[in-house]
């Protein structure tokens, strides 16, 4: 199995999917940069400000605005996505650059060398306009994959998507906050790699957050560099041009099927192996896949013809052809995709799924919003939660594999409704949590606690973290894997890639709001304080005592919206999983296609 893998990717393909996961990982270093800076201003300013910063990654949830314009508008010459990749990541990479010249991004974040207040505004702007271009790269990039890589490795471009983001995502992350803090350098790194300066009593931090952003700002001038030198795109393949020769003939890209197939069941049994690339790799802020809807269509094609896909094991080729022969279509044109899209806002059953994942998630905004900022306000250090991070991966994984089979049949919302009733349930474990933190480190920041009691700490909240994440991946498999259902196969990519946005948003503004509110709905005792206008950390000086923590407030409020939304909307959520699929359906009129589909909608004849 390993030998059949390595030979896939020392291929023709593996400088391909070398530079594909490269493109990815480079994305995911300004995404975690962006991530850390609200630790770094932690204790500096007010949530309200902070609430203000959350909005950076809204690129990424509207990015299926211009999305037709990057698929629509190209120079021949210079390729259809290398005509946005090039220009966008050349400016993000500058971006960094200058961002990072003369202390400019320490200045914003208070560490210059007047020690001023933190720019909020500046910091929202600067990060806000490289999330814009990196979401634009991210456009690019997903459509190069699909002609990047001949038809057999194809499904290895979600996987170098996820992981590649990922790691970047870590490395900005986790990794400049771990480098960014003097006792963890100290902790981990030998003392050559410290140098003098840690000699000090008092040393500095190994890097700071100027330095940080030019590194990889050059690192990712000089990739495109050579990407624009080395790497022409050209469809002159016979297996890219046999399953790409729509996007060659500078049209939309058509969804392209991807399914794990292989020895997953006995002949005649159907076996739907959901990994994160079949559903799209989103993790709640990115673009879906739509190759789910064309395997469906294959699938029920196969059948119809007297064979069972998952009877011999089939290529992802075999899949595809498949799909053609149901009439699977992008659409043509900018204008002819924002007209399917304001097709599908009309669909009452869209419409109905629209308002509940822009409300479902009420419930859990204070704890994914607010939770490790209280944790930091305590005295648990930041560079220990940021460290968390990765032993986490690990999971992400393996759930979606184990929970796969309980999504084969025709309600697998159900296990959206369990998980998001144990989310619940945790939201009120983590305010505890807090409280608990809080009060074992109110009076000397923990100095007085023992190895055991900060480790006894941490277990605790490592395992809530554990078990809150499964509850997370468990609403978001479901979830996907019911897109994967009702989506229109035609418009696979279109249609998956509008749902995940208004999955986006539905996880944003809950978000935004509750940092925003956090400063308003606490209550707090400032009678013996100096300042009692401060707007520091919820809005008081330090000497203020906190009667009622905003956070255990909103906690509340946003419990009982939990338990509202179920009592209004659990009826909603099982009685779509019951409309025809018919009802999902948008038109796709074609004034010169040469056939139509069964129930009088023009389509265009896909060309082999």
């Amino acid at each position: 199995m390993s030998a059949s893998l390595m030979e896939r990717l020392l291929g023709r393909d593996g400088p391909s999917i070398a530079l594909l996961f490269l493109l990815y990982t480079l994305q995911g270093i300004p995404m975690g940069l962006s991530g850390s800076v609200p630790f770094l201003l932690s204790g500096k300013i007010s949530y309200k400000q902070q609430s203000l910063l959350s909005l950076v990654s809204l690129p990424f949830s509207l990015k299926l605005l211009w999305a037709p314009l990057v698929d629509a508008l190209h120079s021949p010459r210079i390729g259809r996505r290398r005509s946005w990749l090039l220009p966008v990541q050349f400016l993000a990479g500058t971006l960094m650059i200058w961002g990072g010249a003369s202390s400019r991004v320490l200045a914003w974040i208070g560490d210059g060398p007047d020690q001023s207040e933190p720019d909020v505004e500046s910091l929202t702007l600067f990060f806000g306009v490289l999330y814009f271009l990196m979401a634009t790269q991210d456009i690019a990039v997903d459509g190069w994959a699909l002609t990047m890589l001949s038809e057999g490795n194809k499904g290895l471009a979600s996987t170098c998507n996820t992981v590649g983001q990922t790691l970047g995502y870590f490395v900005s992350y986790v990794g400049f906050l771990a480098l960014n803090d003097p006792q963890t350098c100290q902790r981990f790194l030998p003392a050559f790699l410290l140098g003098d300066a840690f000699a000090d009593e008092k040393p500095g931090a190994l890097i700071d957050l100027a330095g940080f952003l030019r590194f990889w700002g050059w690192v990712i001038v000089a990739t495109t560099v050579a990407v624009l030198l080395f790497f022409p795109e050209n469809c002159s393949s016979r297996e890219t041009q046999r399953v790409s020769s729509s996007a060659c003939r500078n049209e939309l890209p058509r969804a392209e099927a991807t399914l794990a197939v292989g020895p997953l069941g006995a002949p005649g049994e159907e076996v739907h192996f959901f990994t994160e690339e079949i559903l799209g790799g989103v993790s709640e802020n990115g673009e879906g896949q739509g190759g789910v809807q064309d395997v469906q269509g294959a699938q029920r094609t196969l059948r119809r013809r007297g064979a069972h896909p998952d009877a011999n094991p089939q290529s992802a080729a075999t899949l595809a052809e498949a799909a053609e022969a149901t009439g699977a279509a992008e659409p043509e044109g900018v204008l002819e995709s924002y007209s399917l899209l304001w097709q599908l806002l009309f669909l009452p059953p869209v419409r109905t799924l629209v308002g509940l994942l822009l409300t479902c998630r009420v419930a859990f905004a204070c704890v994914d919003a607010a939770t490790q900022l209280k944790l930091i306000e305590r005295g648990v250090k930041k560079e220990d939660l940021a460290l968390f991070a990765p032993l986490f991966l690990p999971l992400g994984i393996v759930c979606p594999m184990m929970v796969s089979r309980f999504l084969r049949g025709r309600f697998p919302l159900r296990l959206f409704s369990c998980g998001y009733l144990l989310r619940m349930g945790m939201c009120l474990v983590w305010a505890g949590a807090v409280a608990m933190t809080g009060h074992l480190l109110a009076d000397d920041g923990g100095a007085q606690m023992s190895s055991s009691h900060w480790a006894a700490l941490y277990g605790a909240m490592f395992l809530i973290t554990g078990v809150y994440s499964v509850c997370s991946d468990l609403m978001f498999v479901s979830q996907m894997a019911f897109f994967a259902q009702v989506s229109d196969p035609r418009i696979g990519g279109t249609y998956m890639t509008f749902l995940n946005t208004v999955t986006n948003l539905g996880v944003k503004w809950p978000h935004t709001l509750s940092l925003l509110l956090m400063d308003v709905v606490g209550v707090q005792d400032c009678s013996d304080a100096s300042d009692a206008t401060s707007e520091v950390m919820g809005g008081a000086a330090p000497t203020c005592r906190v009667v009622l923590d905003a956070y255990f407030v909103q906690v509340a409020a946003c419990f009982l919206a939990g338990v509202l939304w179920l009592a209004l909307c659990w009826r909603r959520v099982e009685a779509l999983q019951q409309v025809p699929l018919s009802e999902w359906r948008v038109e796709i009129r074609r004034p010169n296609s040469s056939r139509g589909d069964s129930d009088g909608t023009e389509l265009k004849r896909v060309e082999k």
